[in-house]
């Protein structure tokens, strides 16, 4: 069976998935910087080429919704969807003449806002969907756990989802100082330790 990258964050340059055949793809993928692209596989088997952000303007840039706030519920849900016409996986299944849905396995994360660093939030709690293939490409997350988190909304889903599956991470822990997850350039490396203000600070000179 062939294999395909597919879509399964629908936000920004900053995460780029494709619906080519992989075999026509490794050779560039290959080629582009190891810190701009990497392909990495789900648990389920899928390729899913990722692009990562370079500053981190580039990741505030294409993060709409960027909160400090505690994760307060995990929950694993399941849920029928329809597939979207005109997608491989719809054509696929037509084809076939097989039902046109198929079962969304992941994590609803509820998150307690504490801070809404840009864009527009009424909403004190939120909630971050995982696909459950893609978890393990994540940072370890816990109830419990405080973060700025760099989001956007997914209408397909309903729910908001991570721009980046690493870099849409940045730990805040009990005294206060960030801990980024993505250290795979100078100045995200050079955030570690710094004072949630200051680093607030720095993304909001951005905006």
């Amino acid at each position: 069976m062939k294999k395909y990258l597919l879509i399964a964050c629908t936000v920004l340059a900053v995460t780029v998935y494709s619906s080519v055949e992989l075999s026509g793809n490794k050779t560039k993928a290959a080629e582009e910087p190891a810190v701009e692209s990497q392909i990495v596989e789900t648990a389920s088997g899928r390729l899913i080429q990722i692009r990562n952000p370079q500053s981190l303007k580039e990741l505030v840039d294409h993060s709409p919704l960027i909160v400090k706030g505690e994760i307060v519920k995990a929950e694993n849900v399941q849920e029928e969807v329809q597939l979207i016409e005109g997608t491989p996986e719809r054509t696929a299944v037509d084809a076939q003449g097989g039902k046109s849905t198929h079962i969304r396995s992941g994590t609803n994360y509820t998150i307690s806002v504490t801070d809404v660093i840009k864009g527009q939030l009424e909403d004190k709690e939120i909630i971050l969907f995982i696909r459950e293939d893609e978890i393990n490409l994540r940072p370890e997350l816990k109830i419990s756990d405080e973060l700025i988190f760099n989001l956007a909304f997914s209408e397909p889903i309903g729910r908001y989802i991570d721009v980046h599956p690493v870099a849409g991470y940045l730990k805040v822990n009990a005294d206060n100082k960030v801990i980024p997850m993505f250290d795979s350039t100078k100045e995200f490396a050079n955030l570690k330790n710094e004072a949630y203000d200051e680093v607030k600070r720095k993304i909001k000179d951005i905006e």
